[in-house]
């Protein structure tokens, strides 16, 4: 597990310990069912396109791809079944709560998180967890889709709101949505991933002054599973020189 900014509370040991462990079963598990998803799966064996090339179509493929999509999504089904995506919602409350984030409302970024921050809601006892969403639209000069200046759901301007996010990649839809939040007389201090992918994401945003959590950092990830046979060596080093030189 990762974090930046507050250290955990020693009287919280017994929650850690259970945390951590759920978190090691869940790790091995987003390898078994397809979320971490390597470059010899890829198509034809070589690598995946992301975001990064709908601006430059020749940036080098990635040989490590993340797919937190639901086994329902009715657009585009992925791996992720009701009883993954509840474990990881426990998970993510888990740690906000050794950490002690303070806040009244969660917000996921992108939308495709959604599922994610309304999992993690249902993980806190209180059931007091507050949803709120932003909506995207296309900006008629580039053609990308942006954070429009608006949130939905009801709030009080002052109160703070938790960012939860999938993967930080780059960090920039991230740091938009805190913007919009923010420009909105909402608090953005915390943000909580599944995975970090180590490719500047997390540096942008505590530069910018949000304190970063994370579940697991994309090299925890593959060092535990090449340790456990589960990729070979040579795949972990070539991931590990893709990230070097994308940051």
């Amino acid at each position: 597990m990762g974090k930046e900014g507050r250290f955990m509370h020693h009287d919280e040991d017994a929650v850690v310990l259970s945390l951590r462990t759920m978190s090691d079963v869940v790790a091995a598990r987003l390898f078994k069912i397809g979320v971490v998803k390597t470059k010899a799966q890829s198509p034809h064996g070589e690598g995946y396109k992301l975001k990064d090339h709908e601006k430059d179509p020749t940036a080098p493929l990635s040989p490590v791809f993340l797919d937190f999509r639901l086994v329902n999504d009715p657009k585009c089904p992925g791996p992720v079944s009701p009883e993954n995506l509840a474990e990881i919602g426990s998970i993510l409350y888990g740690m906000a709560r050794i950490n002690r984030l303070d806040y009244g409302y969660v917000c996921a970024v992108p939308n495709s998180a959604n599922p994610y921050a309304k999992a993690m809601s249902e993980g806190c006892p209180s059931g007091r967890i507050h949803l709120l969403k932003l909506s995207k639209e296309v900006d008629a000069t580039t053609g990308e889709k942006r954070i429009l200046n608006a949130v939905d759901g009801k709030f009080k301007p002052g109160e703070s709101v938790l960012l939860v996010t999938e993967v930080i990649d780059r960090g920039q839809c991230t740091l938009e949505a805190a913007r919009v939040l923010e420009a909105n007389g909402l608090r953005v201090y915390d943000i909580l991933a599944i995975v970090d992918r180590s490719r500047g994401g997390s540096k942008l945003l505590r530069d910018a002054g949000y304190n970063v959590y994370y579940l697991f950092g994309i090299e925890e990830l593959l060092e535990l599973y090449m340790a456990t046979h589960r990729i070979p060596k040579g795949e972990f080093y070539e991931v590990m020189q893709y990230l070097a030189a994308s940051k």
